[in-house]
């Protein structure tokens, strides 16, 4: 899914909130995140470990051109390589004893998801990317959803 999103800074886990592939200190962007592309993903729980967002920013480096900067919400950033952007998953007020069924990933259309700028593509962390991505950012459309 794509999703054009905007809000305050957020809160980071790394110093350099530069998109990944971008030297500390050069942006390429306006301040206002206009033309900023953010991959995100999503991991929690124990079912998928760290090596599944290390791998899901590898292809997302190997098949998506130019600068972006991968977020992943997360329970828990042990074991995540110093690219990604982790932060923690926004609450969800769901009734108690609702089993878990991805409800999680309802947070990704909170209109200030901690702050990030720019266009957005929610990607989960069990694909495979064979080819490239980056048209994905070129559809027109404020948002969009793939089924």
């Amino acid at each position: 899914m794509t999703n054009t999103i905007s809000a305050s800074a957020p809160a980071e886990r790394s110093a350099a909130p530069e998109p990944a592939g971008i030297p500390s200190g050069e942006r390429t962007t306006s301040p206002s995140g206009e033309g900023l592309r953010v991959v995100l993903c999503m991991k929690w729980g124990d079912k998928y470990g760290p090596e599944y967002v290390n791998r899901l920013y590898a292809m997302v480096r190997r098949h998506l051109r130019g600068d972006f900067r991968f977020v992943c919400l997360t329970d828990s950033d042990a074991g995540i390589r110093k690219e990604v952007t982790c932060l923690p998953i926004p609450d969800l007020a769901l009734p108690d004893g609702l089993p878990e069924r991805g409800w999680k990933k309802l947070t990704t259309f909170e209109a200030d998801l901690h702050g990030l700028r720019g266009t957005a593509l929610f990607l989960d962390i069990d694909i495979v990317i064979v080819d490239d991505i980056t048209p994905f950012f070129e559809l027109p459309g404020e948002f969009l959803i793939i089924h």
